[in-house]
């Protein structure tokens, strides 16, 4: 079967870029609306996204599973982001270098000592496996704790593969993920009630930790398998909808997606049903609820809203997101410390740095991106010559 070209999807990724983005930067707590939802669901959409189409470009070929193998297949992966992330890494590392040590005075050797420790499990992509979100997780570039899960996911891919393959039937599939997922709730609940709903340890497991994060990448995996099986089935007798009808479907989801996210804030906050809160705060179950039908109108594609997004201007911001996901936390602690210094802005200030902030992380992610082709070119070029 032909492969298909999501490109829809393309640009959802740079719309959840945009969100994580506009969130570390503060535009978003400038309007008290926008905080209602939880901007946390849109890392779901990453991972989600990533399975799906992890499973979809790999379904058809052989990959050898191994420890070994699985290893070299998640480095390879990630190759092309981890210079970007060692670049950032570094000059987060300066910034923090001189914020902490030469602002404080504290230069003795066991505070340079855990700096150096820290630096290089940030670097191994390591971070996302301490339950200390303050001095690894986030520190740093924060955003790479991402990479740090995807490396893991990555990892357990090829026998993720595998496993789908084996069960073939969508009934198995779908018993095992409710498994995976129940257990993945009664361990958050478990985590949760012995926290209070609060600690390192609860924030962590609850969004950083590797194999809670992969549960979802596990269900985007299992979403794709089951689409591909469904097309497969169906091959030329889909029966066709207008595109009037899907840009209502369009917006019906797209609602019941922010809704949801509305919904189970106020869950997680306490405000309404505090009982359904161990499971509301397990990011591995509810997201799934909420996001898979947005992610499924995005790859049918078949609204206005949705051919909308197949812009090529948002395929190729989509195409730079997660260039822009690295870049932009740079900013964002560069903000924070002109805050400090600087003191309140009024409103129009606030929004007009953010915008332009945002704007600057773009263009560099688009020059970086361009440097990075040219350089890819250069070194096929000289290869052909050789």
């Amino acid at each position: 079967m032909k492969k298909e070209r999501f490109n829809a999807i393309q640009s959802m990724r740079f719309f959840c870029c945009l969100v994580v983005m506009m969130g570390h930067l503060g535009f978003l707590h400038l309007f008290p609306v926008l905080t209602k939802w939880s901007t946390t669901w849109v890392l779901s959409l990453f991972f989600l996204i990533s399975g799906f189409m992890m499973v979809y470009s790999y379904l058809d070929r052989d990959i050898p599973c191994s420890v070994t193998d699985n290893l070299k297949f998640s480095i390879g992966k990630i190759r092309k982001l981890y210079p970007l992330h060692v670049e950032t890494a570094c000059i987060q590392f300066v910034i923090l270098f001189c914020l902490f040590f030469l602002l404080s005075g504290k230069m003795v050797a066991s505070s340079i000592a855990r700096f150096l420790f820290r630096f290089g499990v940030n670097l191994a992509l390591l971070q996302s496996w301490v339950p200390d979100r303050k001095n690894y997780i986030m520190n740093f570039n924060g955003p790479s704790w991402f990479l740090s899960v995807m490396l893991f996911a990555y990892f357990m891919f090829p026998w993720i593969l595998k496993l789908l393959q084996k069960l073939r039937t969508t009934s198995k599939i779908l018993i095992l993920t409710a498994i995976i997922v129940a257990v993945n709730v009664v361990s958050m609940a478990i985590i949760a009630v012995n926290t209070n709903y609060d600690g390192e340890i609860y924030y962590w497991y609850q969004g950083n930790f590797p194999i809670t994060q992969t549960v979802l990448f596990f269900e985007g995996c299992v979403f794709g398998y089951l689409y591909h099986i469904h097309k497969k089935e169906q091959g030329d007798a889909r029966k066709e909808y207008s595109a009037a009808l899907w840009t209502v479907i369009e917006v019906i989801v797209i609602v019941f997606f922010f809704a949801g996210s509305v919904l189970v804030k106020k869950i997680s906050n306490g405000e309404i049903l505090p009982g359904l809160r161990p499971v509301t705060d397990c990011y591995a179950f509810v997201p799934m609820i909420f996001c898979t039908p947005l992610i499924y109108i995005f790859i049918v594609n078949r609204g206005y809203i949705t051919k909308l997004c197949c812009a090529r201007p948002l395929m190729y911001l989509g195409d730079i997101s997660l260039y822009i996901y690295l870049i932009h936390y740079i900013f964002a602690n560069l903000l924070t410390v002109y805050d400090a210094i600087v003191g309140e802005n009024t409103m129009a200030e606030k929004i007009i740095i953010r915008l332009v902030l945002a704007a600057i992380t773009i263009l560099i992610s688009a020059a970086y991106n361009k440097h990075q082709k040219t350089k890819k070119a250069k070194k096929e070029a000289a290869a052909g010559k050789a």
